[in-house]
């Protein structure tokens, strides 16, 4: 009896060993580092890469912001701000210009081009120009920034302050590129949010170091991500006009003074003369080629004539008696 007792105490202890043995290498795992989810979500960082960490951020932002699907239906401004507004999205141009005029005076085109600019609030972003040898402005380049809103006004007046040559106008659509940079944006944003909540309750340098890796690398996507934003939003609410002036070509008037006496005549009569020669010598050279084929065909024509005439006049010969 004692012994089959000893027999199922040795069983059960036997069970409790192999029952708690996965429970203490789970626990020893865990202090190594993250504990629970947390070990998951790092791991899950630093062997996934950017596509692991982009669907968690994705799924986030999705929750936050409604995702992106949500967002492109949604009003959004240049630089990516939800208005909250819903309906359609409001039409992201990015628009040129560019107009050539032919001004009498080019310093009054140019200060007229810059009051064009001031009155619509925008402004000039480069200028030059180039002068004669008097120092009179002959040509100049301006580049403006106008506000997009404005665009078309611009265009109209800056065309009235001369002559227009040249004017032409385009506008590129963006607002596809504007809505998924902000949508890239907000995500990113909701990654790096979640990256930092695995930083603070790392527990080891190994995840330390897994994690901070992966936030360095989000942080910089980051910034790219806002540098693009800021562009598109500076193209899109200020638009570019190159206007390109130049100076009327003056007319030269050549005042002739009527002039009298000896040296007067005497020049004039000269001039009459040359004007003579210059006349008979432009007649033989126009009559010297003619006077050549004559010489070439009237010569021989000459000698046969002259012959045949000789002929006819000798007298036959007297008949024998």
């Amino acid at each position: 009896m004692t012994t089959r007792t000893t027999r199922l105490r040795l069983a059960g202890a036997l069970c409790l060993i192999t029952l708690l043995a996965p429970v203490a290498a789970c626990s020893s795992s865990s202090s190594d580092g993250l504990t629970g989810s947390d070990s998951v979500g790092a791991e899950s960082f630093a062997d996934g890469g950017a596509d692991g960490a982009a669907d968690s951020s994705a799924d986030v932002a999705g929750g936050s912001a409604g995702g992106p699907d949500t967002l492109s239906r949604r009003s959004v401004t240049a630089t990516g701000e939800d208005t909250g507004t819903g309906g359609a999205i409001a039409p992201q141009l990015i628009s040129t210009g560019h107009v050539s005029l032919q001004a009498d005076d080019v310093d009054d085109a140019v200060a007229g081009a810059r009051g064009v600019a001031a009155a619509l609030g925008g402004t000039v972003s480069d200028a030059g120009t180039r002068a004669d040898s008097d120092g009179t402005a002959v040509q100049a380049d301006l580049t403006l920034r106008v506000p997009a809103a404005s665009f078309d006004e611009a265009m109209e007046e800056l065309g009235s302050l001369g002559v227009r040559l040249d004017s032409t106008a385009s506008s590129e659509d963006v607002t596809t590129q504007v809505v998924d940079t902000a949508v890239r944006v907000r995500v990113q944003r909701a990654s790096i949010r979640r990256i930092e909540a695995l930083l603070d309750r790392a527990t080891s340098i190994r995840a330390v170091v897994q994690v901070e890796s992966q936030l360095t690398r989000r942080q910089a996507d980051l910034t790219s991500l806002l540098r693009q934003q800021a562009a598109l939003a500076d193209r899109t609410s200020l638009s570019t006009i190159t206007v390109d002036v130049r100076r009327t070509p003056a007319e030269v008037v050549r005042e002739t003074e009527e002039a009298s006496g000896f040296l007067a005549g005497l020049g004039r009569g000269w001039d009459g003369l040359v004007a003579l020669l210059t006349g008979l010598a432009t007649t033989a050279g126009v009559l010297l080629p003619f006077a050549v084929l004559l010489a070439v065909l009237g010569v021989p024509a000459a000698l046969v004539v002259r012959r045949l005439r000789r002929r006819r006049g000798t007298p036959p010969p007297a008949a024998a008696a």
